[in-house]
C-alpha cells in the first residue's frame, strides 16, 4: 500500500484499514444525481460532480457541509475572464468574501493574505476556483486557519503530516483546467519562507466536493486550453505505467488505462480546433475535463 505507516496513512488523517477499504471499494458511478440524468456523480474517497452547469450546485454543496461564510480564493486571471462572476453568481444569497491574489506557484505569504482575509471576514468555509495554483493555495489555508505557527511544520517531509487534523477548514474545489488533479486530491504544494517548495498531504484536505463544469474552461484560450488537456492525459499515462496499485484505474484495466488517454485525447482537439478557429465549442468543452476515466485515473491515493 503507497506510503503507509504501521498504523495510520502516512499522510495522516484517518487509519490504515479505513484508507484499504476506501480503496478496496473502488468508484460508484450515479448518473441520476439530483434527479438529473445527464449529470455524472462519481463518489471515490470524495464525491465528484461533472455536469455543464455543475458550478450551480454550490449553494446545496455549502448548505450539505455546512458553509455560511465562503471565502472564494481565485487568482486575476480567473476574475478577468469573468469565471468568477459565474461562481459568485450561483452564490447569491451566501456572504462570500473573494481572495484572487493566487500566484502562479502559490507561496506562504500568499497563503497568510488570504488567512488574514478569511478570519477578518469571520469565514466559515473555503471555496477554490481556478487551477491547481487556487486549489492548492486553499489548501494552504485549511490549515493555516485553524493550526498556529509556520507552514512548514505541517509538511510531510517535516513530519507534519500528523500535525493536521481535523479542524482544518473545509474546502470545495472548482476546477477550471483540466490537468491538475488537485481537486481530487489530498495534498497540496506550497513555497514556504524558506524558499523551499514543499508538500502538505493530509486526508482533511482532500476536498469535500469537486465541482467539474465544462462552461467554467470556455474563457481558456487553446494554448491554454492544449497544455492543460495534455496534463490530465500525462496523469492518465502515469497510472498506466505506474506499479502501484489503485483501483480506478487497475479495475478493469482495459476500460481506465488504455482508454482514457485515446478518450482525453479525443476530446481535447475538439475545443482546441474550435477556439482556434473561432467556431463554437460546445460539443467540445468536455475535452478540457477530462472523461470520467481521465477523472478517476488522476486520483491518487
Amino acid at each position: 500500500m503507497r506510503g503507509v505507516s504501521s498504523s495510520r496513512d502516512k499522510a495522516g488523517g484517518i487509519p490504515v484499514d479505513e484508507a484499504a477499504s476506501i480503496r478496496a471499494s473502488g468508484p460508484t458511478l450515479d448518473t441520476t444525481s439530483f434527479g438529473d440524468p445527464r449529470m455524472a456523480r462519481f463518489q471515490y474517497v470524495t464525491q465528484i460532480e461533472i455536469d455543464a452547469g455543475a458550478v450551480r450546485l454550490l449553494p446545496q454543496e455549502c448548505a450539505r457541509i455546512g458553509m455560511a461564510r465562503p471565502l472564494v480564493v481565485t487568482d486575476a486571471g480567473v476574475r478577468a475572464a469573468g469565471v468568477l462572476d459565474q461562481a459568485l453568481a450561483a452564490l447569491a444569497g451566501l456572504s462570500a468574501a473573494v481572495f484572487d491574489e493566487t500566484p502562479g506557484n502559490p507561496t506562504e505569504a500568499a497563503v497568510r493574505r488570504a488567512t488574514e482575509q478569511f478570519l477578518a471576514a469571520e469565514c466559515d468555509g473555503l471555496i477554490a476556483v481556478g487551477g491547481g495554483s487556487s486549489i492548492d493555495l486553499a489548501k494552504g489555508v485549511a490549515i493555516a486557519a485553524r493550526h498556529p505557527g509556520p507552514l512548514a511544520q505541517y509538511a510531510t517531509i517535516e513530519g507534519g503530516a500528523e500535525r493536521i487534523t481535523a479542524a482544518a477548514v473545509p474546502l470545495i474545489a472548482v476546477p477550471t483546467t483540466a490537468g491538475t488533479g488537485s481537486e481530487v486530491a489530498r495534498g497540496t504544494i506550497l513555497i514556504v519562507d524558506d524558499g523551499r517548495k514543499l508538500g502538505f498531504h493530509n486526508w482533511h484536505l482532500l476536498p469535500r466536493v469537486a465541482l467539474l463544469d465544462p462552461e467554467l474552461t470556455r474563457a481558456l484560450p487553446p494554448s491554454l486550453t492544449a497544455a492543460t488537456g495534455m496534463d490530465a492525459i500525462a496523469h492518465c499515462l502515469e497510472t498506466f505505467m505506474s506499479p502501484k496499485v489503485n483501483p480506478p484505474a487497475d479495475v478493469p484495466r482495459g476500460m481506465f488505462e488504455i482508454s482514457a488517454p485515446i478518450c482525453s485525447l479525443t476530446w481535447l482537439t475538439r475545443p482546441v480546433v474550435a477556439r482556434t478557429t473561432g467556431s463554437s465549442a460546445n460539443t467540445g468543452v468536455w475535452a478540457t475535463t477530462p472523461p470520467p476515466p481521465g477523472v478517476l485515473a488522476s486520483t491518487t491515493l
